[in-house]
């Protein structure tokens, strides 16, 4: 599919053998561990960590399953959905392997600046783990990594190209409101836009900017601090 996606070059970068393309920082290609002057402990990470093979195996705060089983039945056989905030992936793995189960073709975006997007060591070996997990769950083809910041890589994807955006990553005030203005263009007529942490004192800014952006009443919350809104038609 990749339909999402503005041009061949962007569906390119996140799909194949091309994952080094992104991964260039400072003139390092850092598909290659050898090249990078990684610690003992990251090093350690990326080459001799156990690969893992199961969703619910990796490490995260996930708590929001039965949201996300209701969305995977709900979005189209050919549909797009995005996760902003998905460090190693566990709900992203979950959607993608309910997507796989169900027979159904829906891409699954994941962006994530994967520990620190300046900190090259960092950035590749929690990015390289995740690819190899990906792989190891035989979701490589359905479920696509991107590290970046959102108001950068959303700039890659089609205007309303997506059925599905969820945001759950810095819960600041102002990443919250970034987020949702990169993002919201993106979405289809029809489409879903939700998120974390929709409770207070915690992340007030989180409620306050999603708060603004939709108005409380038209505003669902769930299970697990799910925030939900449908915009009309």
């Amino acid at each position: 599919m990749i339909e999402a996606l503005k041009t061949t070059t962007h569906h390119m970068l996140i799909t194949g053998h091309h994952y080094e393309h992104l991964m260039s920082k400072n003139g390092w290609i850092l598909n290659n561990v050898g090249r990078l002057n990684l610690g003992p402990d990251q090093y350690h990470y990326v080459n001799h960590g156990r690969t893992i093979d199961n969703w619910e195996e990796l490490w995260g705060f996930y708590h929001w399953e039965e949201f996300y089983e209701r969305i995977a039945q709900w979005i189209p056989t050919d549909g797009a959905m995005l996760e902003i905030g998905n460090f190693h992936g566990k709900s992203l793995a979950h959607f993608a392997t309910m997507i796989k189960e169900m027979g159904k073709n829906t891409d699954c975006y994941g962006i994530d600046t994967y520990g620190s997007i300046n900190n090259c060591a960092m950035l590749a070996s929690t990015y390289m783990r995740s690819i190899r997990n990906v792989k190891a769950m035989g979701l490589e083809s359905n479920m696509h990594l991107i590290p970046g910041y959102s108001s950068e890589i959303c700039n890659w994807f089609q205007p309303e190209s997506l059925d599905f955006i969820y945001i759950d990553a810095c819960h600041g005030y102002r990443s919250v409101v970034r987020d949702i203005k990169v993002s919201l263009p993106l979405l289809k007529k029809g489409g879903i836009i939700s998120g974390h942490d929709y409770v207070s004192p915690m992340f007030d800014g989180v409620i306050q900017a999603v708060n603004e952006a939709f108005g409380a009443k038209n505003v669902q919350v769930h299970k697990g601090n799910v925030w939900e809104y449908v915009p009309p038609n």
